[in-house]
């Protein structure tokens, strides 16, 4: 369907153990890990005006997310 698609993503980030080296440690004082990784799944919606998405993930502490967006679409 040209209207409804679905997608499936993966997504892993790591901070090569350098974060300490940062002014301030950021990420020492926010609780971040350094690395981590999350995967989801969401769908598009394409209307005349607009893409509606709405997004569902779960990183590696198990913590659920919701995301939703509004893009405009380019002709």
């Amino acid at each position: 369907n040209k209207k409804l698609t679905s997608v499936f993503f993966l997504d892993c980030g790591s901070d090569l153990r350098s974060s300490h080296r940062v002014p301030g440690n950021p990420g020492q004082r926010q609780g971040k890990p350094g690395s981590g990784y999350g995967i989801g799944f969401g769908i598009r919606f394409k209307t005349k005006l607009a893409q509606i998405k709405v997004d569902y993930a779960i990183n590696a502490f198990q913590q659920r997310s919701v995301y939703f967006g509004i893009n405009n679409l380019v002709v």
